[in-house]
């Protein structure tokens, strides 16, 4: 049996939701934004990780996305290209020299699939291997986020202590931990030029000192007017716009998530063989987190989702379930 870290989390979260998406294999065609923007600075940063030229690449999705139908660039943003471009110039600011220095990028990318001692066949895709100047390996990983979380929820995670088995399975020794980058889904803000010139000094401003610095070179402004309102800034700004989370090898942590990887998978496996009742689990995220809410809510009382299914998603056959 196969499964992966995104078919696990979905299973703990709503079997419905599990069963829309990987028995039936349902995909909604409307695109989404926070899943278009994610992939988009996912690509940037690939890119720019492998040495290639990650601006030449944003150019090439700015010129698809103007290319989608207006209604679609509608729901996506008319200034998504901007706010990706900005977040992308300010995520190399903010780690790009320090990187370089201390990491050296192994490999990038990696979709692979690893067969653990007990026979499971596990999906694992990583966005990056690096080794350290003291020759250890981490794995790394991109996350985009409207907001941030608690950080003990990236701690719990039983995604990177699965992915540690996976590692070593396929040789990547001595592996230090896990890396993951947290990138918030909107670009620091432009501060204002105001009526009587010069920039807004609004305390409240959601940005930071390199966005602030860029327009005060724009407007042809004097930094030193401007002393208090970058301090401020420069004193808020620490996990505002990106989070970078170091997860230890834990030999403890990893017994218990194999172990409660196995019982998930032997539960997927047995709704598989079975006439399986999928059950719901209803809260708050299902307003904005799953796409099969409509249906969800329409058989649950006994309608007919035929026409929706035909009309608002696409399907594909799920081998590996």
């Amino acid at each position: 049996m196969r499964v992966s870290h995104s078919r696990i989390k979905t299973w703990r979260r709503c079997e419905n939701q599990f069963n829309y998406k990987y028995v039936q294999g349902l995909r909604a065609k409307a695109k989404n934004k926070n899943l278009e923007m994610g992939s988009w600075i996912h690509e940037l940063l690939m890119h720019f990780r492998d040495g290639q030229n990650w601006l030449a690449h944003h150019r090439k999705l700015e010129a698809e996305f103007n290319n989608y139908f207006e209604e679609e660039r509608e729901i996506l943003g008319h200034d998504m290209p901007e706010q990706c471009l900005r977040l992308m110039r300010s995520y190399i600011r903010q780690y790009g020299k320090s990187d370089k220095k201390q990491y050296t990028v192994i490999d990038t990318e990696m979709d692979e699939i690893v067969t653990l001692p007990n026979g499971l066949e596990v999906n694992v895709i990583i966005d990056l291997i690096v080794e350290d100047r003291k020759g250890g390996l981490w794995g790394w990983d991109y996350k985009t986020r409207t907001n941030f979380d608690p950080k003990d929820l990236i701690l719990l995670d039983p995604q990177y202590s699965l992915y540690y088995d996976a590692m070593e399975l396929m040789g990547y020794t001595p592996l230090r931990g896990f890396v993951v980058d947290e990138i918030r889904k909107k670009a620091p803000t432009v501060p204002k030029v105001l009526a009587r010139g010069g920039l807004s000094k609004a305390k409240n401003i959601d940005t930071d000192t390199w966005t602030y610095m860029a327009a005060i070179r724009e407007q042809g402004e004097d930094p030193e007017d401007y002393a208090d309102i970058l301090a401020h800034i420069a004193a808020n700004q620490k996990d505002r716009f990106y989070r970078r989370t170091y997860i230890p090898k834990d030999p403890p942590v990893l017994k218990a998530v194999r172990r409660e990887l196995i019982t998930s998978a032997n539960e997927i496996r047995r709704a598989a063989k079975g006439n399986h009742h999928y059950t719901r689990s209803v809260d708050k995220s299902c307003i904005w987190g799953c796409d099969y809410r409509d249906l969800c809510i329409i058989e649950l009382h006994g309608g007919d989702t035929s026409l929706m299914k035909r009309q608002s998603f696409t399907t594909r056959e799920m081998k590996d379930v």
